[in-house]
């Protein structure tokens, strides 16, 4: 795993003194001592700068500085952290502001009816965005699709400020629906004072926040085809590029087919950059699954510097690991004790984890935990314990692993075996009928035709001696009346 940490630059104010009197002695004593204080002054500062470097390598920032690096890589699928750095840490919240923008809009209803695409917005007033690019007039209808792509694909902060306004013109009242859904998505330490991102003191959000909204984004079809967009086109016919160019770069790389992304510049003067981005890597090896990745990452370095990292993170990602299938249906994830017997637990589903390229599931799982649960009466485990009976497919509820990276993961899962009785001996003999109840059912049916055979010829027989006596008897009488 890469670090990456900025360079830490210390500042000094340099003073110089300069003494007048009459006595010499006096003016060369005085230049000491402020010789001696300068160099004080400068060991103090190298000193601080030296274990602010030592600080910033060792463990976590301040979460009060604004400028520094956190990143985020995520597979989504399973949701496992593959790398990280300062994501719990207060950063800029203006990327995610226009895209929980975006989310507020795309889900908000008037009436039990959605906000569509093609609802035409009017402002009431002209405006033009911070970068000079895009300008809306009083008077003019634009779609919600296009004032959305504008916003997302070219950060235009006057387009988040009309789709608020067109929700609500009360401006405080969108910003309590964002921070109400950031609220839902568990977005525990963001706080949105606008739809623009514009600076606030009190807006805030961290990267680990931000890679939630972002994945639940990607499930907002309006919003995913949006961020998913290489280039689109706005009113006028204007065609605007996302300034997020490296998803779609690293398309070609990868050959993969899905990628998207945002992109806030830092406007290379040392502010806080944010380049959020999901891609789907292929499978590195036969019968593992393609990882879909979603990578955050904010610094204060240019923009080329920052896609530079990002980049990097991706590239890793793809050489340090990959998703392989831990369980197929049916494989055996553990084995759990009951009446002294062992009872084989098995993958209700396929399984998939990312794991560590070298690494082997069974040395990955660290532990296994159950929940035995009774959602299905007919075919399910009997609550609050595991007791017998136990039939072999059925439904026990769920096993939880942990793997070594720290990483939950929660898999359904149902009796690999039959356990009928506490008795080992009998439960045995029970499984042996199980496991030859196919010959049995044959031997049972080849019995039953070999009786029925027996049956009918017994029947055949009994008739044929009765019609045979019946004929003596009439012989008989005819003799005697002869």
């Amino acid at each position: 795993m890469k670090n990456f940490w900025l360079k830490g630059i210390s500042t000094g104010n340099k003073s110089g003194c300069a003494g007048t009197g009459s006595a010499a002695a006096f003016g060369r004593s005085f230049a000491k001592v402020c010789a001696l204080f300068i160099a004080a002054a400068a060991f103090l500062t190298v000193l601080s700068g030296a274990l602010t470097l030592s600080s910033r390598a060792e463990g976590p920032i301040d979460d009060t500085q604004e400028n520094y690096l956190a990143y985020m890589v995520a597979e989504q699928d399973s949701g496992q952290i593959l790398y990280v750095q300062n994501a719990q840490a207060a950063c800029d919240a203006s990327l995610a502001s226009r895209l929980m923008c975006a989310v507020v809009v795309s889900e908000y209803t008037v009436d039990g009816k959605k906000i569509l695409v093609t609802d035409s917005v009017t402002p009431t007033e002209n405006s033009i965005s911070s970068d000079g690019k895009f300008r809306l007039y009083a008077g003019t209808g634009y779609t919600v699709g296009n004032l959305l792509r504008a916003m997302l694909l070219g950060g235009a902060d006057n387009c988040a400020r009309a789709l608020a306004s067109f929700v609500n013109p009360n401006a405080d009242y969108f910003v309590t629906l964002m921070n109400q859904t950031a609220a839902k998505l568990e977005m525990k330490d963001t706080y949105f004072t606008s739809p623009d991102g514009a600076k606030n003191s009190l807006a805030r959000t961290t990267v680990t926040d931000m890679a939630r909204l972002y994945d639940y984004a990607l499930k907002n079809s309006t919003v995913r085809n949006i961020i998913q967009s290489e280039f689109s086109h706005i009113w006028n016919n204007t065609a605007i590029f996302n300034l997020c160019s490296l998803p779609f770069a690293l398309k070609n790389t990868y050959g993969t087919a899905t990628a998207g992304g945002l992109f806030q510049s830092g406007g290379n003067e040392g502010l806080p950059g944010t380049i959020a981005v999901n891609i789907t890597l292929p499978q590195s090896a036969s019968g593992d699954a393609p990882m879909k990745l979603l990578v955050i990452v904010q610094d204060s370095v240019d923009d080329e510097q920052l896609n530079t990292l990002a980049r990097s993170l991706i590239a890793d990602s793809f050489v340090e690991f990959h998703k392989a299938k831990a369980f197929k249906a049916g494989d055996k994830v553990a084995s759990y004790g009951i009446s002294g017997q062992s009872l084989s637990i098995v993958s209700e589903s396929d399984v998939y984890l990312v794991l560590p390229s070298d690494a082997q599931v069974s040395a990955y799982v660290q532990s296994v935990t159950y929940t035995f649960t009774n959602e299905d009466p007919k075919n399910a485990a009997n609550p609050p314990e595991l007791s017998l009976p136990v039939t072999e497919g059925q439904k026990l509820g769920t096993a939880t692993l942990l793997l070594r990276d720290g990483s939950v993961h929660v898999i359904r899962i149902l009796a690999g075996n039959t356990i009928q009785t506490d008795n080992p001996r009998f439960n045995s003999f029970l499984n042996i009928l199980e496991s030859y109840k196919p010959l049995f059912i044959f031997i049972a049916i080849l019995l039953a035709v070999e009786l029925f055979i027996i049956v009918v010829v017994a029947v055949n027989k009994i008739r044929r001696f009765s019609e045979k006596k019946r004929l003596l008897e009439k012989r008989s009488s005819r003799r005697d009346k002869a």
